[in-house]
């Protein structure tokens, strides 16, 4: 903005003033983009109106994705597309997707959310419809009815653990780098590192950072929190006989200033001797190491967040802005943006994520016709597969495959456009 700003002030008449469109566009962009990560974009402007046409579109969505399970087949195209970028398997990604799946397997579900993961299926969220359209609002009955066709249907859970078990897979390549200092990373991690702005001197404090061991399944693995958490003194308040002392995790007693943060008696007390402790961690919190630390992990983490949205996409907020036309519920502006582009948002998230990143991505001729390949022909082919798998488990024959046929050209223009690279036209 500010390059166009300067840009602006050269120009003159016309030039100008379309100059000072784009900025003035882009600002409004910015402003609808922050109202719905603070949450403003769904706060609705007549609650009757608002909640009448979210329950119509939630009871839509409940009757229209019970089935999408089917068109969730083709996630791995886009897991195979960025797996390959990152160095990681993808064949490992899918396994752990289907290991977290497991009903019977609570061991590595709790590991994950040691890890840091969240399990959306445990907080109640309507995971399923919130990848396609970005927002679950309405009355509670409504939100309960798409949630439950979504679970039961398995597209949530295929979305929740899709995303855990292809996070775990990346954060699991980076641990096994750590021993590499930057140099001697392999290409793509490197690539992947630059792209997040993780630095070699990032990467020396990520790297000499312990690593976590699972209680329960024993794997070890490298935590984001951990490269924050490492820099904050893990000290806390313990009674020694009937003394108030701070101690580390040995119980070895840190020594403190005296002064009058002592009882009568020559001692700490119990209140005093937690406000120390928090004092400690202040000002660890604000020492050059700790920001540090704190920058770094940050970029990890931002890493592995936006790689696994990536691997199984999700509405984003730019697209939530998009489609809302930047107004909140209740509005005219606002509900004829959610209902005209209620299966469409899924499509310009892709539009602004995968083409993006095939069009504008630092590859090399063959990587971008590779990234391409998969977006377009993988999903394509992935989607007639989940076209005939639909067919089946609505009671009908699997349709023809040959192009040349009527019945055959209509699979492949469906698979195109409802999971291929014509969605925005489907």
């Amino acid at each position: 903005q500010q390059r166009k700003g300067a840009e602006a002030l050269t120009l003159t008449g016309k030039k100008a003033a379309k100059a000072a469109g784009r900025i003035t566009q882009g600002k409004a962009a910015l402003r609808d983009v922050y109202r719905v990560v603070t949450g403003q974009i769904y706060q609705p402007e007549n609650e009757g109106i608002a909640n009448s046409l979210a329950a119509l579109r939630n009871t839509v969505v409940s009757t229209m994705l019970g089935g999408a399970i089917f068109s969730g087949l083709a996630d791995r195209a886009f897991a195979r597309m960025v797996a390959d970028l990152n160095g990681v398997s993808a064949w490992q990604t899918f396994a752990r997707q289907l290991s977290l799946w497991n009903p019977v397997n609570g061991a590595d579900r709790r590991a994950a959310q040691r890890t840091g993961f969240i399990n959306d299926l445990a907080l109640g969220n309507a995971i399923g419809q919130a990848r396609y359209f970005g927002e679950v609002v309405g009355p509670g009955w409504s939100r309960k009815l798409s949630d439950v066709v979504l679970r039961i249907g398995g597209l949530s859970p295929w979305t929740t653990w899709g995303r855990t078990g292809f996070g775990l897979e990346v954060l699991g390549h980076i641990t096994d780098q750590m021993k590499r200092p930057f140099d001697k990373l392999d290409d793509m991690t490197k690539r992947s590192f630059e792209v997040y702005g993780i630095t070699p001197e990032d990467w020396d404090l990520i790297r000499a950072t312990e690593t976590f061991r699972d209680p329960e399944t024993g794997a070890t693995i490298l935590r984001p929190v951990d490269v924050i958490g490492s820099a904050i003194p893990n000290v806390r308040v313990k009674q020694i006989g009937n003394r108030w002392r701070i101690v580390d995790p040995q119980d070895s007693v840190i020594q403190t200033p005296r002064g009058n943060a002592i009882d009568g008696g020559g001692h700490l007390t119990e209140e005093l001797a937690n406000k120390q402790r928090t004092a400690i961690e202040q000002r660890s919190g604000g020492s050059k190491e700790f920001q540090r630390r704190r920058d770094a992990g940050t970029k990890l983490d931002g890493l592995i967040v936006q790689e696994s949205e990536l691997a199984i996409p999700q509405t984003s907020a730019r697209t939530i802005a998009l489609t809302t036309l930047g107004s909140q519920p209740g509005t005219f502006a606002g509900e004829v943006g959610r209902n005209v582009f209620l299966f469409k948002s899924f499509p310009i998230t892709l539009l602004m994520t995968h083409v993006r990143r095939a069009v504008t991505g630092n590859f090399t001729k063959f990587e971008k016709a590779k990234y391409w390949a998969h977006l377009v022909i993988g999903t394509a082919l992935l989607g007639a597969l989940g076209e005939q798998m639909r067919q089946i488990a609505d009671g009908k024959d699997p349709l023809p495959m040959d192009p040349t046929t009527e019945a055959g050209a209509k699979l492949w223009s469906k698979a195109l456009l409802r999971e291929g690279g014509l969605g925005l036209m489907g």
